[in-house]
């Protein structure tokens, strides 16, 4: 991890919103902890005639109004960041354009690209898609999707385990090391969890199933196992489970101080078509969520 303010920032999509907000906070603890900057962004967008309010102003006035809001999302986005972590080396801007391109642009060098969790329904994920579907799609950079911790929001992480989704991939292997990092940093242990399609197993006799999931076992110790060796103070747990992945992650991510997956980069319209893990977990994981993916040359464009 970096030790100082040289290093490269953290970097947080403020809105207005609840959750940006519990964003900043949470995003201001990690930038002290690594010893990084916390760069806080404010992206604002008018189009014209998208809004039936504009009927009451001058294109002029409601732009100004559009901007003045967005300063002070800012601003108090800023307050209460520093108001948590007053260490914290913080700076904020305000940028005009389309939210989730600003933000990718914004990403680039970033450390960590961090956004408040969204409650977009399915069918609006599918025909729209969102900001966050988009930034965790393509981001140059880890993206952190933050959700309050249970009893409480903001501030201290809780003490649950950090959970990674382990498939045998690249990208499991980049989720598992950004996972032991925080583990490590936080003195929490850290769950390895590797989901077996059902229908993998259909069919096979007990024997054959028990053998199955000791293959798995071993697989998934094998990815982490440098990991382990890097990061010794951590306990580790190998969970293999028969479910669905989202499912499987979902559901033991409950009580997590972080889920942490890695994504494969299938881009955005096939992920708001298909559904991804990544994609689906970004939406609906009960905690904050770390999504790692291998850094494109195109996704930098």
């Amino acid at each position: 991890m970096p030790s100082t303010a040289s290093g490269r920032p953290i970097v947080v999509g403020i809105d207005g919103s609840a959750e940006a907000t519990e964003a900043a906070v949470w995003a201001a603890g990690e930038a002290v902890r690594r010893g990084v900057p916390l760069r806080l962004v404010a992206v604002w967008h008018v189009v014209p005639g998208s809004d039936s309010s504009m009927m009451l102003y001058s294109v002029s006035e409601f732009v100004d109004e559009s901007r003045d809001s967005a300063r002070e999302h800012l601003d108090a986005a800023v307050a209460s960041a520093t108001a948590a972590f007053p260490a914290v080396q913080v700076t904020a801007e305000l940028v005009q354009g389309p939210a989730a391109r600003t933000l990718l642009d914004c990403g680039r060098g970033a450390a960590l690209l961090v956004i408040g969790s969204s409650e977009r329904t399915r069918l609006d994920r599918l025909v729209f898609g969102s900001v966050t579907t988009h930034v965790t799609a393509h981001a140059p950079c880890p993206v952190v999707v933050v959700r309050p911790p249970v009893g409480g929001t903001g501030g201290p992480v809780v003490d649950g385990p950090v959970v990674v989704g382990i498939d045998g991939s690249e990208a499991a292997r980049l989720a598992a090391e950004f996972g032991y990092d925080y583990a490590e940093a936080h003195g929490v242990e850290l769950v390895a969890l590797n989901a077996i399609p059902p229908n993998a197993v259909l069919g096979v006799t007990p024997t054959q199933r028990r053998d199955y999931h000791t293959a798995v076992e071993q697989d998934t110790a094998a990815l982490v196992s440098d990991c382990r060796r890097r990061h010794p103070a951590v306990s580790t747990v190998i969970d293999v489970v028969e479910d669905d992945a989202a499912a499987a992650l979902a559901n033991r991510a409950k009580g997590a101080s972080l889920l942490v997956v890695g994504s494969h980069g299938k881009g955005a319209f096939r992920g708001m078509l298909l559904g991804s893990v990544s994609t689906s977990l970004a939406h609906r994981a009960p905690v904050t969520t770390a999504i790692v993916r291998p850094r494109v040359a195109e996704d930098l464009i």
